[in-house]
């Protein structure tokens, strides 16, 4: 259970990064064309490297952190088998 929930982590790290590009490639034109009046060498960048590393590493421990506690509540709160 504690496995599916790093999966489920590393699955939301990826969407979100993947979210994050789509943003990125939608509002690259409309933001080149707002600096281009500005004209101050503004460029937008996504995270490198690194910070997609950091980005998938932190959703997997939060993935992970969800399932402990998920599986904790529901060992405290089930009933014992019978015997």
């Amino acid at each position: 259970m504690l496995h599916f929930g790093v999966v489920l982590g590393l699955l939301a790290g990826l969407l979100a990064l993947l979210g994050a590009a789509i943003a990125g490639i939608a509002l690259q034109g409309p933001l080149d064309a707002l600096l281009a009046t500005y004209d101050d060498g503004f460029a937008l960048v996504g995270p490198g490297f690194r910070e997609s590393a950091i980005v998938i590493a932190v959703a997997a421990l939060l993935g992970w952190l969800g399932a402990r506690v998920a599986a904790g509540h529901y060992l405290r709160t089930s009933s014992p088998a019978p015997a």
